[in-house]
């Protein structure tokens, strides 16, 4: 990790889910939805640029192309509506049942990197599967995965050793 994405990553907690200073507004829809009919779930969230292309390849490549599109507005970044606000770029993705998998768990992790509280508070044994395919999809990589095979091992384990009977939390104390 360079000294930028580390930066970036610790002070990413103060950015996320806060529109001062946001350049763009990232839309989530289900991807089973039919096409040209009302998405069942839709949700805006306001974000940064900088965080999204850092973490997700998918992400990055549509930021790239929306710049690579108006190149003049990607390096002077001036662009202003009649209300004198800065004009925010619109990223629309389509995942795999967004409201199971904890969308705001996955945004969170990209803008700090913090695996525990992704491991802790955004898996669960129903949405396992589905997050590792919105993973694939947002392109997230191999740290991402990471956290999703230390999900699945934990709670492999807690099978393993029959304690169907009592409430499985995730541990804290593994290592990423």
């Amino acid at each position: 990790m360079t000294q930028e994405e580390d930066y970036l990553l610790s002070n990413g907690a103060s950015f996320c889910f806060n529109d001062d200073e946001s350049d763009c507004v990232l839309e989530v829809v289900d991807k089973n939805d039919s096409p040209g009919a009302v998405s069942r779930y839709s949700e805006k969230y306001s974000c940064h640029q900088i965080y999204l292309s850092l973490k997700s390849k998918c992400l990055k490549d549509l930021i790239k192309k929306y710049h690579d599109q108006l190149p003049h507005q990607y390096l002077l970044n001036k662009y202003k509506n009649d209300k004198n606000m800065l004009v925010k770029m619109h990223i629309k993705v389509k995942l795999f049942a967004p409201e199971l998998t904890k969308f705001e768990e996955i945004l969170f992790w990209m803008y700090t990197g913090d695996n525990h509280s992704w491991y802790a508070n955004g898996f669960s044994p129903e949405n396992y599967h589905i997050v590792v395919k919105n993973i694939q999809i947002l392109g997230l990589g191999d740290e991402a995965l990471k956290v999703c095979h230390r999900f699945r091992d934990s709670y492999t384990n807690f099978l393993r050793n029959d304690h169907s009977h009592l409430e499985w939390i995730p541990s804290e104390k593994e290592d990423d």
